[in-house]
């Protein structure tokens, strides 16, 4: 068992070692690093539009999973209807969407934790 093990943390490490740089329109599932840890994430860009200067046009929304010692995840239905909302939103409003998986959750590495990085 202890082989299986490591053969599935090298599978989920070679996993992580594949970043895609985020794309200046459209839809980008990458890996962002945060400090000493790595964040599976969804980001949707909108075309920036040279003529619309305006501010409404640089807004960016951050969906954040419901609570992950309870089973909450970027995948939750919840969280993905928001970020369809949003990143499907007709008026292009926002220019950029992100969501997130939070530490140990998914294919983020760490560990979720209930106090914060201070606390442990």
């Amino acid at each position: 068992t202890t082989r299986a093990a490591e053969n599935r943390r090298d599978r989920r490490e070679e996993a992580m070692a594949s970043e895609k740089p985020i794309s200046a329109t459209g839809t980008t599932q990458t890996r962002i690093a945060v400090r000493d840890v790595k964040l599976d994430c969804v980001v949707h860009r909108n075309a920036a539009q040279s003529d619309d200067a305006s501010s409404s046009s640089r807004l960016a929304v951050v969906v954040l999973h419901p609570y992950p010692w309870l089973g909450g995840s970027m995948r939750d239905h919840v969280t993905q209807s928001l970020w369809d909302a949003f990143a499907n939103d007709p008026f292009r409003k926002y220019n950029t969407v992100v969501m997130y998986n939070s530490r140990g959750v998914g294919r983020s590495s760490g560990r979720a934790s209930m106090f914060g990085a201070q606390k442990e």
